[in-house]
């Protein structure tokens, strides 16, 4: 039983370290065997995201590939979907760049088939139509972080200096203390500052 565990620990181990991998700013080195899975789930990937095959199809293409089992394969699949489902944010602009390729692979194709010619303009009024969706880059340029400053500057003699707080941090929590035992004191009591 706990060479069980050991062993289902390593592969969500690999599973991880070879996510961690992926993140940017990490200085994740695979093993060996890291590596093959890897290379396993790369290989499935590019077979799922040509959409030419079923699932059965890509389990015994891995199988004669790898000489894996077919429950590996299967297992892979998994966790294909998983990493790079994690790794690859579905973004919109990911989605909608798939199916403007998708459009133009379809129209290479039609121009050469004549029966097919007649509904080309339809396949531009769809790739017009998702580009479109496309987010604009000059848009996202434009944007910056604004600086944010606590405290003003003000410019002595070209120097900047920060300006003074009316109160030190000190300060403000004694008057508050102060405030807080006049309430306790009297219920009577109302702070001119809250009335204004």
């Amino acid at each position: 039983m706990k060479d069980l565990i050991n062993i289902t620990e390593n592969k969500t181990d690999a599973f991880s370290r070879i996510l961690a991998f992926y993140e940017p700013e990490t200085d994740v080195i695979l093993s060996g065997e890291e590596d093959i899975i890897l290379s396993r789930w790369l290989h499935c990937d590019s077979l799922i995201r040509s959409r030419k095959y079923k699932t059965p199809d890509i389990i015994q293409m891995m199988v004669d590939k790898f000489s894996i089992s077919k429950f590996t394969a299967e297992k892979d699949i998994a966790q294909t979907y998983a990493l790079f489902g994690q790794v690859r944010v579905m973004s919109k602009q990911y989605v909608v760049t798939h199916a403007i390729e998708d459009i133009q692979i379809k129209i290479q194709k039609w121009e050469s088939d004549k029966s097919l010619v007649h509904l080309i303009p339809k396949l531009y009024q769809e790739l017009a139509r998702f580009q479109a969706l496309l987010p604009n880059e000059e848009k996202k340029k434009q944007l910056h972080t604004p600086n944010i400053f606590i405290g003003s500057l003000t410019v002595n003699n070209g120097k900047q200096e920060t300006a003074k707080l009316p109160m030190t941090i000190e300060e403000a929590k004694e008057k508050w203390k102060q405030k807080k035992a006049l309430r306790n004191k009297d219920d009577d009591y109302i702070d001119s500052e809250e009335v204004k």
